[in-house]
């Protein structure tokens, strides 16, 4: 028993300090864009999904070389991906692309989904970070 305590406590130890995103203190977005980004390099282990969220992060910053950033980044990874599998859907990948630009262009409507979100998992009470972009 005491050898799985101590163990999990090494454990412990060792993801808090290989999170790619910082477990106390202020978290700067480009912290989360690089963690994301460093995500993105192991072979077959990113969805669309965390692309499409990697990008709308971008876009709630509001800062326009992270949003081109990242919209170069998704579209560079994901144009080769088979159209037939995950972009058939959303009328191929040109248009799976300009939707999601729309999307991240919008900050109001991002910023908006954010305080929803909040509201409607009833987080507002939880200890809050600085998120500095």
């Amino acid at each position: 028993m005491s050898w799985h305590e101590r163990k999990h406590k090494e454990l412990a130890i060792v993801m808090r300090e290989k999170a790619r995103i910082p477990f106390s203190g202020d978290v700067t977005i480009e912290s989360v864009m690089k963690g994301y980004e460093d995500y993105f390099e192991i072979p077959c282990l990113a969805e669309k999904i965390e692309y499409e969220d990697y990008a709308l992060i971008a876009g709630w910053s509001g800062d326009i070389s992270k949003i081109n950033r990242a919209l170069d980044v998704v579209k560079s990874s994901l144009k080769s991906w088979p159209e037939e599998r995950y972009f058939k859907k959303f009328g191929g990948f040109d248009n799976w692309f300009a939707t999601l630009e729309k999307r991240v262009m919008d900050k109001d409507m991002l910023h908006s989904i954010v305080e929803t979100q909040i509201a409607q998992l009833k987080v507002e009470k939880l200890p809050v970070r600085n998120l500095i972009i």
